[in-house]
């Protein structure tokens, strides 16, 4: 699940109707949760019982972890997965710890940790992309490799749905939800 940072009010709605939605799904949800709409949708998708990845742009070592994710932690339905190698800075064989990566999020890192998200995701969903943005570019890059993308059915999406990318609707999730593979 991506979202540009911005997005109109519109999308706002459908995405939170989606989130709502896919809070009890079979699947399992990859996001760095960073975008205002990627923010409020861990709202309700904490509430659920879908699994979640969460994938900071930034080291994940020394990460305070907010109190609302502490049990579905401990349920193991949410783990922290970052892009960022944390043992590249630690010696094969060395007893030390590897020093912290990046500890704050960055333009350059979004756009990596997206690009990670969508690698390791069976499909990608895009709540909404600005024309012409990084997440915009990155979705023409994915479809070129084959990869399926879906996004909200909102004018605010022409971009991408010109592209060729999937429509989904808040109440018709099933063709969503039959493409990806049940959680394990």
């Amino acid at each position: 699940m991506l979202c540009s940072s911005r997005c109109p009010g519109t999308v706002i709605v459908h995405g939170l109707d989606v989130a709502i939605a896919l809070k009890d799904a079979p699947i399992s949800i990859v996001s760095g949760f960073q975008s205002p709409l990627e923010k409020e949708s861990l709202k309700f998708l904490l509430k659920g019982s879908v699994n979640l990845v969460v994938c900071p742009a930034r080291s994940a070592i020394g990460m305070r972890i907010p109190a609302a994710w502490k049990k579905p932690m401990a349920d193991g339905r949410l783990i922290i997965r970052s892009f960022i190698d944390e043992t590249a800075s630690a010696k094969p064989g060395s007893t030390t710890k590897p020093t912290n990566g990046p500890r704050r999020p960055t333009i350059d890192l979004a756009e990596r940790r997206n690009c990670f998200v969508a690698s390791i995701s069976d499909a990608v969903l895009i709540l909404h992309a600005s024309a012409g943005g990084k997440l915009d570019r990155l979705a023409a890059e994915l479809l070129d490799e084959g990869k399926q993308i879906w996004t909200l059915d909102d004018p605010a999406n022409d971009n991408l749905l010109k592209k060729g990318v999937l429509t989904l609707t808040p109440d018709r999730l099933g063709p969503f939800l039959d493409s990806l593979p049940p959680a394990s």
